[in-house]
């Protein structure tokens, strides 16, 4: 039987910082870091866009609601896999809305509005906040795999007080 040798608390504290501080080392420098681990951006970098996930408390379902009111859009579909950071898909419109006026059909994934990228609802909702009736607004649109542009005319803008917050 082997001799029981014993490993003294400092030792082991020695290693722990050690280890510890070569982790933080190779992990906050990307270049030392293996692939898919540590530091996600540079400082002055902009932060990645996070892919727009579907409204989950009522407060969400209301702001998406209203501020899609000037297109007489009335609920979108949660976002695909595929459709995620691209564009939003419509579900259901108003009767006689804007956007009905305009050939938007049910299903259409918007991905432009006035040469504006549209990666979520609340990006298309941040573009008509500024709309004004007499104006013609172009929105792309991709159907069955095909793209088209729709003129859109008569948005109203939600009062102040209605706009997302």
């Amino acid at each position: 039987m082997a001799p029981k040798q014993n490993v003294s608390v400092q030792v082991v504290i020695v290693v722990l910082v050690a280890v510890t501080a070569i982790a933080y080392v190779a992990f906050s420098r990307p270049e030392l870091a293996p692939p898919g681990v540590g530091a996600s951006h540079h400082h002055g970098e902009a932060e990645p866009e996070l892919p727009w996930s579907p409204p989950v408390t009522e407060r969400e379902l209301e702001a998406l609601r209203i501020g899609l009111m000037p297109l007489g859009v009335w609920a979108v579909f949660p976002p695909l896999a595929e459709d995620r950071g691209k564009g939003m898909r419509v579900a259901a419109m108003l009767p006689g809305s804007p956007a009905m006026q305009a050939g938007l059909q049910p299903g259409d994934l918007i991905t432009r509005f006035n040469d504006r990228a549209v990666g979520h609802p609340f990006g298309l909702i941040a573009g008509l906040e500024v709309v004004k009736p007499e104006e013609e607004y172009e929105a792309v649109v991709v159907r069955s795999g095909e793209e088209h542009t729709l003129v859109i005319t008569g948005l109203v803008p939600l009062p102040l007080e209605e706009r997302a917050r």
